[in-house]
């Protein structure tokens, strides 16, 4: 009855020397005693955990679930454990960020990615780096939450952010809209076929 965090690797399976470690935290194990799979006091609590192939059946679900695990809709429980599992990834959004880092301190231009296409943006920005041009990197290992911390941290005093993004909008980009004021915020868009190194040269 948990949801647990998956890293999706830019590249697959030639990028496993590119997922972060990531730390084991004990947490509290449930007891025989009034168990219930999400039972929680404050909302950002992490319940007891149930260990699998443990004592008790454990289920993997992305329904929506009371806290005796039963699969419910709209009533007043379930949507009490909605907003803690809300709240739960809202308090620990600093620690979950995942990020990838080539700044350099004087950057003009930061250019952000992610997936596959954080390969492309990386060599633009080394190319670019090669002609003169005052460039850092940033790719992202998990989008969302957002890690608004690390991406205004690594722009600095950078005048503008490129968001490179196999989409035909610029989702992602629109998602950031909001956590740079005072940027100039440029996209980098392509559909049906991956982002060149040259495509984002171009705007930078």
């Amino acid at each position: 009855m948990r949801c647990e965090i998956l890293h999706k690797l830019p590249g697959g399976a030639q990028a496993l020397d590119q997922l972060p470690e990531i730390p084991v935290r004990s947490r509290p194990l449930a007891t025989a005693e009034g168990y219930r799979p999400v039972q929680f006091g404050a909302l950002d609590e992490v319940p007891p955990f149930s260990p699998v192939s443990g004592p008790r059946k454990v289920t993997l679900t992305g329904s929506a679930h009371n806290k005796d695990g039963w699969l419910r809709k709209n009533d007043a429980e379930t949507l009490d454990v909605l907003r803690h599992l809300e709240a739960k990834v809202r308090a620990r959004a600093v620690d979950m960020a995942e990020v990838s880092r080539d700044l350099q301190d004087d950057a003009e231009t930061l250019v952000v990615s992610y997936g596959i296409t954080s390969r492309a943006a990386r060599e633009a920005v080394r190319l670019g780096r090669a002609m003169g041009r005052r460039l850092s990197f940033l790719g992202l290992l998990t989008l969302f939450p957002v890690p608004a911390d690390a991406i205004r941290e690594a722009a600095g005093t950078a005048k503008r952010v490129v968001v490179a993004e196999e989409n035909l909008s610029g989702l992602y980009r629109q998602a950031l809209a909001g956590t740079l004021p005072g940027i100039e915020l440029h996209g980098v868009n392509k559909l049906g076929t991956m982002i060149r190194p040259a495509e984002i040269l171009e705007v930078l």
